[in-house]
């Protein structure tokens, strides 16, 4: 699954553990339910899911885009 995400916007997913979060262009902020830390994800870099569970994104720069393997 491939998305794009505008400046601010958000998106919220139910995924499995060991899905791979993956930023492609922009910048994502990326929060785990149950995790008390925040990721910030730059082009190229990766976050693996850790527990099952609600994810939520933000684009914090226009025009982020990810994939979600």
């Amino acid at each position: 699954m491939t998305g794009n995400l505008p400046q601010n916007a958000q998106k919220s997913l139910i995924i499995r553990p060991g899905s791979e979060i993956r930023c492609l262009e922009g910048i994502l902020w990326v929060t785990q339910e149950g995790d008390p830390r925040d990721y910030i994800l730059e082009p190229g870099e990766t976050f693996v899911t850790h527990r099952k569970g609600k994810v939520v994104l933000q684009a914090l720069k226009h025009s982020s885009t990810f994939s979600l393997n």
